[in-house]
């Protein structure tokens, strides 16, 4: 199998770090691709430029005005003459086989250009060979949305995509911070995802990232997105293996939503949860409503003390 690979790269003000993304993209051991680097209007006196310059002839390299990650991942999109779209960000790394391993993987899946892969990472803050490995769920071809409305632990940059995902859908760039689960979840209407075990991407962690520098926007958004999933789920999402009726699985996403101050998704998810109750099943609404009500009376507050706290800690460390 050797279908043709894009690697798009976006980057904003990344020259100290898109030099190691680049010698990752050029260094898979499959050759059959492109390496595409778009410049979303970086403010930093061409330093970001003349770091993709050092590789001219290497890649395809892009300037645009600035408008987000999710504006650059579609411009370059739209740029890409691959059968299959790669994400790495311009602060992490692809190991060398990630390519080749996830091509290798579809050659095996039965249905074929019908799959998009996911996996699992490794994030590390400054030595790549101490990274630690963040285990995703194995989703199912079929629970993959849910997956997403109950974990923030699938990182995009893990993912192979075939091209015709992209025919009729954009990354959404009014959502800066969550585009990428906000496509995922459109993409498994239509696509089924397969997981990889073995760890292929390494995150990195710092503080110049948005998840760091602007909580309050990202658990705003995050809140949201959660909310517009919910709204477009029902009991036929929930993933069977986690062995909880469809009202105590959305009973348990209420409890995780409260815990971390997303309030609206909280009482979201306990609305789905309620609608979800069989009557016929006496475990199922003694279970239900007394735990709607401590997460409604107990669950909710203390997420929304808790969020403020760690608010006012990471403001205490930023420099004014």
């Amino acid at each position: 199998m050797d279908p043709k690979v894009s690697i798009v790269i976006p980057v904003y003000n990344g020259s100290n770090y898109l030099a190691e993304a680049i010698e990752s993209a050029l260094a898979q051991t499959h050759k059959n691709l492109e390496v595409i680097v778009v410049n979303d209007g970086s403010s930093d006196d061409g330093a970001t430029r003349r770091v993709a310059e050092r590789y001219a002839g290497r890649l395809r390299y892009f300037e645009k005005p600035n408008g987000g990650v999710a504006s650059a991942l579609n411009f370059g999109i739209a740029q890409m003459t691959g059968e299959y779209f790669s994400w790495l960000s311009h602060d992490d790394l692809y190991l060398p086989d990630k390519i080749e391993a996830q091509l290798n993987l579809l050659t095996n899946s039965e249905q074929g250009r019908g799959v998009v892969v996911y996996g699992n990472c490794a994030i590390f803050t400054r030595d790549p060979a101490q990274a630690e490995v963040v285990e995703v769920a194995d989703a199912g071809r079929k629970y993959f949305r849910y997956l997403l409305a109950t974990s923030s632990a699938v990182h995009g940059c893990t993912l192979l995509i075939p091209r015709e995902a992209f025919r009729s859908q954009r990354f959404d760039e009014a959502r800066p911070t969550t585009q990428d689960y906000d496509m995922w979840f459109r993409l498994a209407n239509a696509f089924d995802f397969v997981k990889m075990d073995r760890p292929l991407v390494l995150a990195r962690q710092h503080p110049e990232q948005d998840s760091v520098k602007k909580r309050r926007k990202v658990r705003a958004e995050k809140n949201a997105i959660y909310c517009s999933f919910l709204a477009q789920m029902g009991p036929g999402d929930v993933n069977p293996a986690g062995k909880r009726t469809p009202a105590r699985a959305y009973m348990r996403m209420a409890a995780d939503y409260a815990k971390h101050g997303l309030v609206g998704a909280a009482l979201a998810a306990a609305r789905k949860s309620v609608a979800c109750i069989d009557s016929r099943k006496a475990s199922d609404w003694l279970l239900t409503y007394p735990g709607l009500a401590l997460i409604c009376t107990l669950g909710i507050p203390l997420g929304l003390a808790r969020a403020r706290v760690a608010d006012a800690v990471r403001g205490a460390k930023v420099p004014s």
